[in-house]
């Protein structure tokens, strides 16, 4: 136990749920790696700024079946000598009710088996979607302000922590990776870091197994190359791998219904097995999740290290205006250009599916889905 203090305290936590627990901390459905280690470096930080206090219970919220599609995860959790059956997954919480108390992090809005619980803390770093107003805290930093939720968590809790005893180790690493990973190791191209990325880093690195910048460029490399490596999955498995899914308010009194996956690949590679497959696919993933349309967020470099991404866009309205009003947006950092994808450019099949270049490749899906919440305002379901 002595020699694996993170994974002895999540065995722990993890069997408290068999007696009735009632404080979760969980991080948001993609289940990335900020989202794991934020979910439980604040479990963790808070027993140690109270140790009398709540157990906070901390959830990955991705099934556990699925834990395989983020090897980024599974590395890091390696390297940090957490056996993955430890975690406590989204299929292991009950159903809980609003006596269950909910710490949210990297994401502001409860969602899947949170939903019906009360929201005590937030501690975020996307746009505020105004929910859980009556949280007695919500620490909500935008993304222009903050690269990871790792690093406004380290932030929040570094004034509060007793310097004995020691952090371990491996809690260090797990949350210095996450920030690493979501700021590309502060890399000044990627505009990703900020004040309290740097303010996280400075905290953690000389705690970590990580202290110098070379180690730090090492972990990321390695982080990158797990991540980048999805050719194993299938093309359903890539869609669900990174998946977030929206309620977004309609022009009328409707709701749409949106999900988006992102992938670390060119669009191109997804219709490798011909448009018809991928229309199928998509077609099969919006009914098994009743969406109205699906989002795909792709986020490359190619090979000369230049970043890249790309929006694919797949509606069940053959007439759908989605698309087009989303190209036309001109707004929440949205600046596309038609690209030719395999015939997809409008309606296909009885569905609408339409593909753009992102012009400004450092906008990713934290900016982007205010956009989509402002598409769906602007149209009626």
């Amino acid at each position: 136990m002595a020699s694996a203090p993170l994974a002895a305290f999540l065995r722990t936590r993890k069997g408290l749920i068999a007696h009735g627990a009632s404080h979760w901390v969980v991080g948001n459905e993609a289940g990335d790696l900020d989202s794991l280690a934020s979910a439980i470096g604040y479990a963790f930080f808070a027993q140690y700024a109270e140790p009398s206090g709540p157990q906070w219970i901390p959830v990955v919220q991705t099934p556990r079946r699925d834990l395989a599609l983020r090897p980024e995860n599974l590395l890091m959790l390696h390297k940090c000598r957490v056996d993955p059956d430890e975690l406590t997954c989204v299929d292991d919480v009950p159903k809980l009710d609003e006596h269950a108390i909910v710490t949210l992090v990297d994401h502001n809005t409860a969602t899947n088996a949170f939903a019906d619980a009360r929201v005590e803390t937030i501690v975020d770093h996307h746009a505020d979607d105004g929910r859980h107003t009556d949280a007695p805290q919500r620490v909500i930093v935008p993304p222009d302000q903050a690269g990871s939720c790792a690093s406004v968590l380290t932030a929040s809790f570094a004034p509060s922590l007793p310097t004995s005893p020691a952090l371990p180790a491996p809690l260090v690493d797990l949350l210095l990776g996450a920030v690493l990973l979501d700021t590309h190791n502060f890399s000044a191209s990627a505009a990703k870091a900020h004040k309290v990325d740097e303010a996280a880093r400075a905290f953690l690195a000389p705690r970590s197994s990580y202290p110098t910048p070379e180690a730090q460029q090492a972990l990321y490399d390695e982080l990158v190359r797990a991540k980048s490596d999805i050719s194993a999955l299938s093309l359903e498995q890539k869609l669900r791998r990174d998946y977030k899914q929206f309620a977004c308010a309609a022009k009328n009194a409707g709701t749409w219904r949106v999900g988006t996956s992102s992938t670390v690949e060119p669009l191109t590679t997804l219709v490798r097995d011909g448009r018809a497959a991928l229309l199928h696919e998509l077609g099969a993933f919006c009914d098994a999740r009743q969406l109205d349309v699906e989002v795909v967020l792709a986020g490359y470099a190619d090979d000369a290290q230049q970043p890249h991404r790309e929006v694919l866009v797949y509606a069940r309205d053959a007439e759908s205006r989605f698309a087009p009003t989303l190209a036309a947006l001109g707004a929440h950092g949205v600046d596309l250009a038609p690209l030719a994808l395999e015939g997809l450019d409008g309606r296909v099949d009885g569905v609408f599916c339409a593909a753009y270049t992102q012009r400004d490749a450092r906008v990713t899906r934290k900016q982007f889905a205010p956009a989509l919440q402002a598409v769906c305002a602007q149209l009626d379901k």
